[in-house]
């Protein structure tokens, strides 16, 4: 078992080179940025039952580098690093026959997707009483993205019985959906 020693904690700017106590060094440590970036949805987004929508969001709390591109609701990074990458979109049902079945959410990195989250299958099942209306899923992932990277998030929200026009929604209201990224390292 390894073990660090150290003989002062302050704060870290830039890379920083870290030795180990055997001698060894690591560096990379404290490349991260104590800047991030936040965007909510203040109003209600309508989708279709079933279908891959990418989120509007449509309110920026926190952009230092001005990289959000409200036209195309995509945050272009601003430089290499590994990004901390989240994002919390609720799914509404405020149809007749309410009833959230599934809720996905999912990264997309240059127009394709980099990752899924989490399906939440069968929310309001026949047993469901009451069914589930609302419901927040969330996605956090550690990438590795260079800059000019540009990221966006996706949902897919399905219903028991889809109504026309549509009833389903990402749900605005600032802290029902949002997304944040950070930069926690330089690659």
């Amino acid at each position: 078992m390894s073990k660090l020693e150290v003989r002062e904690i302050g704060p870290i700017s830039g890379e920083t080179e870290v030795r180990l106590a055997d001698g060894a060094t690591a560096v990379g440590f404290g490349g991260g940025d104590d800047k991030y970036f936040h965007v909510y949805k203040k109003s209600d987004q309508t989708v279709e039952n079933n279908v891959y929508t990418k989120a509007v969001l449509d309110t920026v709390s926190s952009d230092p580098y001005g990289a959000w591109s409200s036209s195309n609701n995509e945050y272009t990074i601003p430089s290499d690093g590994i990004y901390m990458v989240h994002s919390n979109l609720s799914a509404q049902d405020k149809g007749s026959n309410q009833g959230l079945r599934n809720v996905i959410v999912e990264i997309y990195v240059n127009g394709s997707i980099q990752d899924h989250g989490r399906n939440s299958n069968n929310l309001s099942n026949s047993s469901a009483n009451p069914p589930v209306t609302l419901f927040a899923n969330t996605l956090t992932r550690v990438l590795t993205l260079s800059s000019g990277d540009k990221i966006s998030w996706y949902a897919r929200f399905s219903c028991g019985t889809p109504e026309t026009p549509s009833a389903l929604f990402v749900s605005g209201g600032g802290d029902n959906s949002f997304a944040w990224i950070y930069k926690v390292a330089s690659s």
